[in-house]
């Protein structure tokens, strides 16, 4: 059920039980895609479709960035 791609964009994805973990280059953690499978990712002729699972990554890294703030903003 492991899956590691090395090839989009400088990221790692790890398919897990609980979803994807996404590392960078030198295997610092990143976000995880969570519920998501590889599967997820592929198109009508079974292959990852590697812009959308980008596009996924970035999303998630926005959304933690903007709750990081959000939680930082709270503390003040």
């Amino acid at each position: 059920m492991e899956y590691l791609i090395d090839s989009i964009e400088g990221y790692k994805v790890r398919e897990t039980n609980y979803g994807l973990d996404v590392s960078d280059k030198d295997d610092n953690f990143v976000c995880e895609l969570e519920g998501c499978t590889m599967d997820d990712f592929k198109d009508e002729w079974g292959r990852i479709d590697e812009d959308e699972l980008y596009n996924a990554i970035r999303e998630e890294e926005d959304l933690n960035k903007t709750m990081a703030d959000l939680a930082e903003m709270n503390t003040l």
